[in-house]
């Protein structure tokens, strides 16, 4: 099954940095990755990057939800979810801005 490796719980950011989460999987590809905020799943925008990185050396895939500039109502629970035909796990990383 998928699973998360070294989970990620807190991130606290100043109003209007950028901020980097980060959700790391292992497990037999294809990996599916899904972010949400608050239970409604996040897709990319302008302000919202979403990105995945396969490390060849671990075979450990990066999943990245980047802000380019943080806002106070970016602040929630987010949870980034994994999965492949043999399972899922996620990861919940409370951010807050402040």
């Amino acid at each position: 099954p998928a699973k998360v490796s070294a989970p990620m719980t807190s991130v606290v950011v100043v109003e209007g940095l950028a901020a980097l989460l980060k959700c790391h999987i292992r497990g037999d590809r294809p990996i599916d990755v899904v972010w949400r905020k608050n239970s409604i799943v996040l897709e990319q925008s302008p302000r919202i990057v979403l990105q995945t990185v396969l490390d060849a050396n671990s075979s450990v895939l990066s999943a990245e939800l980047r802000f380019q500039h943080s806002e106070r109502s970016d602040s929630g629970l987010y949870v980034c979810t994994g999965s492949n035909h043999f399972g899922r796990d996620e990861d919940r990383i409370s951010f807050e801005v402040k």
